[in-house]
Formats: C-alpha cells, sequence, structure tokens
C-alpha cells in the first residue's frame, strides 16, 4: 500500500501496483508506511495503538496456552493426548480403577496404535491426576503471563514466559 495525506490531514491508501494513482490528487502527501499493523495515523505521524497492541498480545497468549493445553503431556515416558476424547476415557477409566484396584487397561495406545501399554488402575489414577494438573498449570502459566503482558516485547518472549510459568508450576 502507499498512503498519502490530504490538506486536511486525512490519511487516504492506495494500491502500490499502481492501479490507483489516477485517485491521488495533486495536494495530497506521500507518507511512509505505519511501522506495524498496530500503528494508526494521528493526523501527522504514526502512533502505536497500545490497545490494538495488548488485544493482539493477549490473543497470542491465548492461542499459545490452548496450543499446550491440547498438545498433551509425557507420563513416564507415555505421551498423554489431552483431547477431550481422551479425557473421557480416562476419567472413566479412573472411575472404574477406584472401584476395582485389579482393573487394567491392557492395551492402551497414545501414538496413533504403534505401541501398546499396560495402564494399571494405580497408573490410571495417577494419569488422571496428572492430567487434571496440566490443564490447571496451563491455566496458572496463562493468567500468570497475562499480568506481565505489558512488559513483553514479541510472541517469542510471550511463549518463553508462558513455558517458564509452566514449568515452574512443574517443579521442573
Amino acid at each position: 500500500m502507499k498512503y498519502y495525506i490530504n490538506e486536511d490531514k486525512e490519511l487516504f491508501a492506495f494500491e502500490s501496483d499502481g492501479s490507483q494513482d489516477d485517485l491521488i490528487k495533486d495536494d495530497m502527501v506521500n507518507v511512509p508506511e505505519p511501522p506495524s499493523p498496530n500503528h494508526t495515523w494521528n493526523g501527522t505521524e504514526w502512533d502505536l495503538d497500545q490497545a490494538a497492541v495488548q488485544y493482539q498480545s493477549l490473543a497470542t497468549l491465548k492461542a499459545y496456552k490452548t496450543q499446550v493445553e491440547e498438545g498433551g503431556f509425557d507420563f513416564n515416558g507415555i505421551h498423554v493426548p489431552t483431547d477431550e476424547k481422551t479425557e473421557r476415557r480416562i476419567m472413566g477409566a479412573r472411575i472404574k480403577a477406584e472401584a476395582d484396584p485389579a482393573y487394567s487397561i491392557p492395551d492402551w495406545t497414545t501414538d496413533g496404535g504403534e505401541t501398546s501399554v499396560t495402564l494399571t488402575a494405580e497408573m490410571i489414577i495417577a494419569i488422571s491426576n496428572a492430567f487434571d494438573s496440566h490443564i490447571q498449570k496451563c491455566f496458572t502459566a496463562l493468567t500468570g503471563v497475562r499480568a506481565e503482558l505489558e512488559q513483553l516485547d514479541s510472541e517469542e518472549d510471550i511463549k518463553n514466559a508462558f513455558d517458564a510459568a509452566y514449568s515452574a508450576e512443574q517443579g521442573e
């Protein structure tokens, strides 16, 4: 895009390919492109829109929390997906495991069926607890990082802060 202002300091944007050049009036002055999508024209220069930055930062944080939350976790060498279907299965198995300490799942797979493990009642309860803990750690990390978003300058900083907060919750 090409940006121009008129004598009233109103901002106009035109296609950079020249297809709209006939709309550019003689009294219009070319101005530089905005430094980022979060900048707005104030009539004389580009201002950083802090509300837009905060909105984008929060959206980045929420999306990353969801990615980590739904990415699963490892439990004693077993990757445990954290999708809703797996959660229902684990919680159902936990009910059975609490009622019958001899209960087990002989062919549990979490890697697309390439390997199978036997889950004992004790393991099922522990996985269920770890599942719940993983989800809570994601929410706790979100809350902690949200409080410091103004100090984080990039998407990478936001993700690193989330990972650090999540790991601190795990005691890693």
